[in-house]
């Protein structure tokens, strides 16, 4: 016998299940996957081991490391580098969908027949972070210490009546015999933090967030309309190629008792977001008070919100102006009283 007939030899078939051959011999594994803390591919036997063990050289647990890839059909792909115990294994397949992207993780669900023919679903969760790619693609990092590997998401993506983000894409299952069109939301909420620059943060993450490039479609907000409206820098089409996209953000303004302005967002079932901002006063017009927003550390976004005296007449509040002196003269400052 040679050095390579005594290596067991992994595959997967269409079901999902672990095929092993050695020296001749085949069989079909029993048993589940399941990934680690450092995203390796680890397979349990849920049947006594000696069998496997005395013909394969088996032990009770099989572990796979090597690179990620969501493959051209939206499956999960290990490129495997390393087996324990040694053998070889190619590349494994996992047929089934892409689930969910919270956590910080990638979850894709797994279908397999088991020995009696009975169906199972098992979940297999990669951990990392989500961000965007420099062409518009949804990239994850899969985290492996302090070089993470990327897997990109080639589908198209768009936003819902909420303005959550959703991924598209075609599939084909081969069982059925069938092409059909997959979604997957990214649940989140919007951030204005930066000029010219647009964060969609993941509710459930604590890393991962999607940074747009933008442009306001116009730089001058009025709060009677409730709207931020953008255009994004980068984007994808539903059919994967590079396109424009705009967003329109709505939502309510409101004042606060600190001088600043806050935009309040109703994501649906009963998600409530609030963004403050700090902002600059001035009096652009006889009837009209322009709020120059700001972000927490004191820096312009390039939006100006508007109020005019009906709308401050409306919260009871007035315009006031105050004598201040400095150390270099007296300085006039503009402001808002309103009834708290």
């Amino acid at each position: 016998m040679t050095a390579q007939d005594k290596q067991a030899r992994f595959s997967l078939d269409g079901n999902n299940r672990l095929i092993v051959r050695r020296a001749g011999n085949k069989a079909l594994i029993p048993g589940n996957f399941s990934v680690d803390s450092r995203n390796n591919l680890i397979f349990h036997i849920n049947q006594p081991v000696s069998r496997w063990k005395r013909e394969f050289g088996l032990g009770k647990r099989l572990l796979f490391t090597g690179s990620w890839r969501i493959n051209s059909n939206h499956d999960l792909e290990l490129k495997v580098a390393r087996t324990e115990p040694a053998g070889e294994a190619g590349s494994l397949v996992l047929r089934g969908r892409l689930l969910d992207t919270g956590d910080d993780a990638l979850v894709f669900e797994v279908d397999s027949y088991d020995q009696d023919g009975l169906l199972h679903a098992r979940i297999i969760k990669l951990t990392g972070e989500w961000s965007l790619g420099d062409g518009g693609s949804l990239i994850f990092a899969v985290k492996r210490g302090l070089n993470p590997e990327r897997i990109t998401l080639e589908g198209g993506w768009g936003f819902d009546n909420r303005r959550q983000l959703v991924y598209t894409y075609e599939k084909v299952f081969l069982k059925r015999r069938n092409k059909s069109s997959q979604k997957v939301k990214f649940a989140g909420y919007w951030q204005v933090n930066e000029r010219n620059r647009l964060t969609y943060i993941l509710e459930r993450g604590k890393q991962s967030a999607f940074d747009f490039r933008v442009q306001a479609e116009s730089p001058n907000l009025y709060p009677q309309e409730g709207r931020i409206k953008y255009r994004l820098g980068a984007g994808l089409s539903s059919r994967g190629r590079p396109g424009v996209k705009t967003i329109s953000l709505y939502g309510a303004w409101k004042f606060s008792k600190k001088g600043g302005v806050s935009f309040v967002m109703d994501y649906g079932a009963g998600r409530i977001v609030e963004q403050e901002f700090q902002c600059d006063l001035g009096l652009s017009r006889q009837d009209e008070l322009s709020l120059v927003l700001k972000n927490k550390s004191g820096r312009p976004l390039g939006i100006v919100l508007a109020v005019t005296r009906k709308l401050l007449k409306k919260y009871g509040a007035e315009i006031f102006l105050r004598m201040e002196k400095e150390q270099k003269g007296l300085s006039l400052k503009t402001g808002i009283r309103l009834p708290f």
